[in-house]
């Protein structure tokens, strides 16, 4: 209602259980994606399902991360993000022009680096 009024508010995202590798860190929270293939029919089906972003987590393999991104790409939503075991590198290989990087662990720097915190954001 807030966005079809055009009424200044929140704009909450809704993104279903997070996409994580083998062994993901809150099991009860996640999807496991084993290769890339899978992680794109799990992004799919949480789009289907009704979500408005993607998480990805960090036990997630390069080439996954990469593919639910393509996801959120093709249906324009933000893909959000916690890679930390990932490392720097990487998070910047994803997507250097959209990527706020912040130190692993460091929550307070993605915020301080951005308003909505490290996410990669739709094109526009």
């Amino acid at each position: 209602m807030i966005t079809a009024d055009r009424l200044p508010g929140p704009r909450i995202f809704t993104a279903g259980p997070h996409i994580d590798g083998e062994h993901p860190a809150y099991p009860a929270d996640a999807v496991v994606a084993r290769d890339a293939e899978e992680a794109t029919r799990l992004a799919e089906r949480n789009v289907q399902e009704g979500a408005t972003a993607l998480k990805i987590y960090f036990r997630l393999p390069f080439a996954s991360a990469k593919a639910v991104i393509a996801v959120c790409d093709v249906h324009h939503i933000p893909c959000t993000a916690h890679l930390e075991l990932n490392g720097e590198p990487n998070v910047r290989q994803l997507e250097p022009d959209r990527a706020v990087v912040a130190p692993a662990g460091s929550s307070a720097g993605a915020r301080a680096a951005s308003p909505n915190g490290c996410y990669s954001k739709p094109r526009t």
